[in-house]
């Protein structure tokens, strides 16, 4: 599976789970931010998408996924992000 089909894949999660996905620039990696009851994933601009999967599969390892429909592929990557 390409780098962007996991991406993705990954993005249609997020909205399964109602959590924005932002984009910033500066000096930071990005990952998870709660504000009153929302959550938002910011990932810096500058980052390879790479950088980008992996911090998205990390910070999704801490959810419960189980009544999403997932691609295998991409199940495995959220069991084993370090693996990234």
């Amino acid at each position: 599976m390409e780098k962007t089909e996991i991406f993705k894949e990954l993005q249609n999660i997020l909205n399964q789970l109602s959590i924005d996905l932002k984009y910033g620039r500066g000096y930071f990696d990005g990952g998870l931010y709660r504000y009153k009851d929302q959550s938002v994933i910011y990932l810096n601009r500058t980052h390879t998408i790479e950088k980008h999967i992996n911090i998205l599969s990390q910070e999704l390892k801490n959810y419960n996924l189980g009544r999403i429909k997932i691609n295998s592929e991409i199940r495995v990557l959220l069991e084993n992000p370090e693996d990234n």
